[in-house]
């Protein structure tokens, strides 16, 4: 039992998921994208071990909870905290969360919000739950969880103190927090930002060239909002002489980004793409499919969806050189990482590759084995489930 009311001063036991039961699983995301675009598939999986999964974040849709409800996955709109250095905004938040938590009886919480972390496992803790594993985001080299340079600007310290486990998602991300976890002697385990079922996500043939040699971009940039580094790149392009074409995604119909024909500068070709989450992702494969090279010069949910996707698919990928990104590009290998925000950097790469179109079969064999290695979806559920002892019950069910 826990107490009647989260919050409620007192002793609180805390609820830890067994092998032998149905766990009720929570995950509190801190952005919508990595709910619906990341870690639906992994949600649904719980869903068919039989398990009660409840996912937590904000600005969810109506058609994102009509997605959700339709798999077995229940959600909470999380309303963002009224001011972030305000004290009572902050306790508000958490308190609404924990009463979240403890009212659904969750017996597990995974928190996926690097700027939310204190206040989601304070809120766990309150709800009387014992069972939190943090998720942080991919760390720049030299930084820790403790230091002020991470992502969430705070200390991490008391986060991981309140943790069972953590997880991280590169093997690069497990040296830094090394020495700070074995501080508060919590362990660590790998979970990438993304992952995807191989065998229904196959590598696909490089399209000919001669039709000419696509470059394929994210345009995530709103309405008056500036050109992206992509298209930034594509305007400085000199295309004489070449069979260069330039795609770009546009994800969020309200983006009015593109401009047509008479540019005096070459644009890239516009490629609408609804949000729904399973109209986008078919489109996704269709545009990559067409693409020679995948290039990625942006942070975001959505940039990362599409580089594992292309790596999945055998597309060399073009990144911007980001802790995020380092763990799936390897230089020369099978792909290329340039500097953020440098446009000629950016064209200057695009322009090399026009160069050497004969490396791409062989970078595109080295992108679908990185994928293999990296991203296949069975092998980080039975990881992720044996770390949060999610057993199958379907054969009890049966």
């Amino acid at each position: 039992m826990v107490n009647q009311r989260a919050g409620r001063q007192g002793p609180k036991i805390a609820i830890t998921p067994s092998h032998a039961t149905v766990a009720r699983l929570a995950w509190v995301f801190g952005d919508r994208d990595v709910a619906m675009y990341l870690r639906l598939d992994i949600l649904r999986e719980a869903v068919r071990h039989r398990h009660r999964v409840l996912a937590l974040a904000p600005n969810l849709t109506t058609a994102d909870q009509i997605t959700l409800s339709a798999s077995g996955i229940e959600a909470v709109v999380l309303r963002p905290v009224a001011a972030r250095y305000n004290p009572l905004g902050t306790l508000s938040a958490r308190r609404r969360l924990a009463h979240s938590l403890h009212d659904w009886r969750a017996t597990a919480v995974i928190i996926e919000d690097g700027d939310g972390l204190d206040l989601a496992t304070r809120a766990a803790r309150q709800a009387g739950i014992g069972a939190i594993y943090p998720v942080l985001p991919a760390l720049e080299v030299g930084t820790a969880p403790h230091s002020a340079a991470t992502r969430s600007k705070t200390s991490w310290r008391p986060a991981l103190q309140r943790a069972s486990s953590v997880f991280v998602p590169t093997p690069n991300d497990a040296r830094l927090v090394m020495q700070a976890l074995a501080l508060t002697n919590v362990s660590h385990h790998l979970l990438p930002s993304v992952c995807f079922h191989l065998g229904t996500v196959g590598a696909e043939p490089l399209p000919a060239i001669d039709g000419g040699f696509i470059f394929l971009g994210l345009e995530t940039a709103f309405h008056g909002d500036p050109a992206s580094p992509f298209a930034l790149a594509v305007g400085a392009f000199d295309v004489r002489g070449t069979k260069a074409r330039f795609r770009t995604i546009e994800i969020d119909l309200r983006a009015a980004t593109h401009q047509d024909g008479a540019a005096a500068r070459p644009r890239p070709e516009l490629l609408p793409v609804h949000p729904e989450v399973g109209a986008m992702m078919t489109c996704l494969r269709t545009h990559v499919r067409s693409a020679h090279v995948v290039v990625i010069d942006g942070v975001g949910p959505l940039s990362t969806l599409l580089l594992a996707l292309a790596l999945a698919m055998g597309r060399p990928v073009l990144a911007i050189d980001h802790p995020a990104y380092r763990d799936f590009v390897d230089v020369g290998v099978n792909g290329w990482l340039v500097p953020p925000d440098d446009q000629a950097a950016l064209a200057q790469a695009m322009t090399a590759i026009l160069k050497r179109p004969d490396l791409l079969p062989g970078m595109a064999r080295a992108a679908r084995q990185k994928a293999e290695r990296r991203l296949d979806q069975h092998a980080v559920i039975a990881s992720l489930f044996e770390v949060l002892r999610l057993s199958d019950l379907r054969a009890n069910a049966a």
